[in-house]
């Protein structure tokens, strides 16, 4: 078999060792699990961080007037997941989305970007819906759910949530490119109230939500 030269091996190999992105997604997420809330991280995990939040396409904006430490902490607009805070010299802190710094040219693609801020906007939807569930068993497995949110999700399985987006701009006759988002790396929105209203309600007539275990989920999402 023919060997790859060197200007064609991915960076997370040339740069930090990984032989695949998701052996470096692996570590990331590890380097997550290993901090509680609130804790700055050690020298190793804060050096990596700090070589790969360079690959954010906002960097600049993130670093601001440079960086004192980088903490793991809640994510404030979904509860469930924990993410990456960049604690700055002058006393403020920003949060930095690392999936973000390792696709290309450190960003989304559209139709991502569009799915991230319309989930935002249905959030209190989800919220209700975890106050009261109709069953407390995995839709997809039948086993019952713990009542945790990192174990435990609320999604729409059937429609699934890219196909009530993809039914809610053919009846609106948009496409991903009208839609304009407005964000930080954790809380996005539609910046059009009026269709950002719409979507809201489109979501509520149309989603059937149910618990899902977050593994049954994400094995979905992967099929």
């Amino acid at each position: 078999m023919k060997k790859k030269n060197r200007t064609q091996q991915p960076w997370w190999f040339l740069d930090y060792g990984y032989q695949t992105k998701a052996a470096l997604v692996k570590e990331i997420r590890k380097i997550v699990r290993s901090y509680s809330n609130g804790t700055v991280l050690r020298k190793d995990d804060d050096w990596l961080m700090r070589q790969i939040f360079k690959r954010h396409r906002e960097y600049a904006v993130k670093e601001g007037a440079g960086i004192k430490s980088i903490e793991v902490r809640t994510n404030e607009a979904q509860s469930d997941t924990r993410g990456f805070w960049i604690n700055r010299i002058d006393g403020t802190s920003v949060d930095i989305s690392w999936p973000k710094c390792l696709n290309p040219e450190g960003e989304y693609t559209l139709e991502t970007e569009v799915h991230a801020a319309a989930r935002c906007d249905v959030e209190h939807l989800i919220e209700k819906y975890w106050e009261k569930p109709r069953t407390r068993v995995c839709i997809l497995c039948g086993k019952p759910c713990l009542y945790w949110r990192t174990k435990t999700h609320v999604a729409s399985i059937n429609p699934s949530f890219k196909e009530l987006m993809n039914s809610f701009l053919k009846e609106m006759g948009l496409t991903y490119d009208d839609i304009i988002v407005e964000s930080s790396d954790f809380r996005s929105s539609i910046s059009d109230r009026r269709i950002r209203e719409e979507w809201k309600a489109f979501y509520a007539e149309n989603a059937v939500l149910d618990l899902v275990h977050a593994t049954c989920n994400r094995k979905r999402k992967r099929k």
